[in-house]
């Protein structure tokens, strides 16, 4: 088969391991595989040196958009998606869903690809006051609301949990929602396993090292954990690293300084090999 995932970039974040980890294995299975990016991709290749993004196996095509924004490249999709015919597009955020069915939907020949996004998003079927999910719908989502385009034809949510909120929230039918969960592990994984850690608190360890890892987000709930960890080190003497980066992580900085933990919370920023640094942790928290 011919299968093109759809995503803003290939750095950093969980969904783009994910679509890297399922591009390979995909592709060694013998399907064409495309994964389309836009230009944010290309931003922070220019941009930040210092990230590396997730590799591609030389037999997956990497095809990089014009614009950053989700509702500029629609009919950038609808020529990639009238070019090269894939038979199913599969937006790998929730953001990219709206482009690629009205892209499909400004194809007049019958050979339109299938839609099937992946759900990987919290927040899905609650109250807004109740959620930490912080950002409002584009004009592009809502004109997909307000028109009541079809939705895609299948969609993967990648826990039972997922599946449960978007059939009871979601314009899709029961029947339409498969759970797939997430691949993990692959060689790559394991290659970065046997790397050297290289945070300085795991390298000479004196105190038992918690790590988390992540966008710098209200929707992580970092701000929870350093509070958390506030009563942790009253009874135990150990040290808190939160890596990744983000707009909330001015904010993280200082309260771990109003808590007087600057000693004992680190924030290093993005690591390119975070099995590499917890196989000599003693807690991960999710």
């Amino acid at each position: 088969m011919h299968i093109s995932f759809v995503i803003q970039d290939l750095y950093r974040q969980g969904a783009q391991y994910v679509t890297a980890l399922l591009a390979n294995g995909l592709a060694k299975k013998g399907h064409t595989i495309d994964v389309v990016v836009s230009g944010v991709h290309t931003l922070l290749k220019h941009q930040r040196r210092d990230l590396v993004p997730f590799a591609l196996d030389k037999t997956v095509n990497l095809i990089e958009l014009p614009h950053s924004r989700a509702s500029m490249n629609v009919m950038p999709l609808r020529r990639f998606f009238i070019k090269k015919r894939p038979d199913i597009v599969m937006p790998m955020s929730s953001t990219y869903e709206p482009s690629c069915v009205i892209a499909r939907r400004f194809i007049l020949h019958k050979n339109r690809p299938k839609i099937v996004p992946v759900e990987h998003s919290g927040g899905i079927g609650m109250k807004s006051s109740e959620s930490k999910v912080v950002s409002q719908p584009g004009v592009l989502r809502k004109l997909f609301g307000l028109l009541k385009f079809p939705p895609g034809d299948h969609i993967i949510a990648v826990s039972k949990g997922v599946a449960s909120a978007l059939r009871a929230d979601s314009k899709y039918s029961p029947e339409s929602i498969s759970v797939i969960p997430n691949p993990v592990i692959d060689d790559l994984f394991w290659e970065k396993h046997k790397q050297p850690s290289m945070h300085p608190w795991l390298k000479e360890k004196k105190l038992p090292v918690i790590i988390a890892a992540g966008s710098h987000v209200p929707l992580k709930g970092y701000d929870i954990l350093i509070k958390a960890f506030a009563l942790v080190i009253q009874r135990i003497p150990c040290q808190l690293i939160i890596f990744g980066e983000g707009p909330e992580t001015g904010s993280y900085i200082q309260l771990a300084k109003s808590l007087h933990m600057e000693s004992n919370v680190s924030f290093p920023g993005h690591t390119n090999a975070l099995p590499a640094e917890l196989k000599n942790a003693d807690l991960f928290v999710v």
